[in-house]
């Protein structure tokens, strides 16, 4: 006979030991009690790049209204939420570049002017290159054909831009 038997507040035992546990948007830094009264409003955020089964995984506690008074229990016994993360396809990543050209000469670029590595391919698996902007002078061309506009187009070869 437990009356009142409401629903009270989660109390977080321990903390995940990768990625970020939150509460409401902010992160849980401290375990125990504190007004974490509403179930659907935690996340857990894992480190960018980092994927696995059991992963991550922290305890709890469920608290209700009862109250401890004649040795009554408020809580439960501590439970273990185990979170897997799914791999995802990551962003490939790049780094600028300069090159140099004499005046009034035409520069052709190379693989090597357009750095590229992809955390989920090995080797990297190059597809295309999407232009983001234009020179302010000068003209950049592939195969041959002025590039008049940004974004994705079939510049699938690297060595095939000149300016």
């Amino acid at each position: 006979n437990d009356a009142p038997d409401n629903f009270q507040e989660i109390s977080i035992a321990s903390l995940p030991a990768s990625g970020t546990l939150s509460y409401n948007g902010g992160a849980i830094t401290s375990i125990g009690r504190n007004s974490y009264t509403d179930r659907t409003l935690f996340t857990f955020d894992p480190v960018a790049n980092e994927n696995g089964v059991g992963y991550a995984t922290f305890t709890f506690r469920v608290v209700d209204d009862g109250g401890t008074a004649n040795s009554g229990v408020d809580s439960s016994g501590v439970q273990t939420i185990t979170i897997d993360v799914n791999d995802v396809n990551d962003a490939p990543a790049t780094a600028d570049a300069t090159v140099d050209v004499d005046e009034d000469g035409t520069y052709t670029f190379t693989n090597g002017d357009f750095a590229f590595t992809d955390i989920n391919d090995g080797p990297d698996n190059f597809q295309e290159i999407s232009i983001v902007s234009l020179p302010a002078t000068g003209t950049l061309s592939y195969n041959g054909t002025s590039i008049s506009a940004i974004g994705r187009d079939s510049y699938t070869d690297r060595t095939l831009f000149t300016f």
